[in-house]
């Protein structure tokens, strides 16, 4: 899995980000509180293991400081999904866990523009 602010620093680095080939469907994890992307690891391992297909789609995570507020998280991952997609729009599934459930359905919220974000 890749952290989604790398994918952002390297989309927004002035080295041809189009060039950047980012997958037709993407899944990121949203962590709950007192956790990290740590927990998703083993179950994105078994989805790999019985959904090879899988391995097609790019896997991210997006970590959030669970001290700060509800909407402060989700706006710092609105930003975080507008500026990692910005030219080509994959199809992204939110996948969250307890608070980060409310941390990405609260990014939708705030957020007009994250029409590439298809299921929570």
């Amino acid at each position: 899995m890749n952290r989604l602010s790398d994918l952002r620093r390297q989309a927004a680095s002035p080295f041809e980000p189009e060039r950047l080939d980012f997958p037709d469907q993407a899944l990121v994890f949203v962590h709950g509180i007192f956790s990290s992307h740590r927990t998703f690891e083993p179950l994105v391992r078994g989805l790999l293991a019985r959904e090879p297909a899988l391995a097609r789609f790019g896997l991210y995570y997006f970590d959030y400081n669970f001290h700060q507020s509800i909407p402060a998280s989700g706006r710092e991952l609105a930003d975080v999904l507008s500026r990692a997609f910005p030219k080509r729009k994959p199809r992204v599934t939110l996948v969250g866990h307890s608070m980060g459930g409310l941390v990405a359905r609260t990014a939708l919220l705030q957020a007009g523009d994250l029409d590439m974000v298809r299921r929570l």
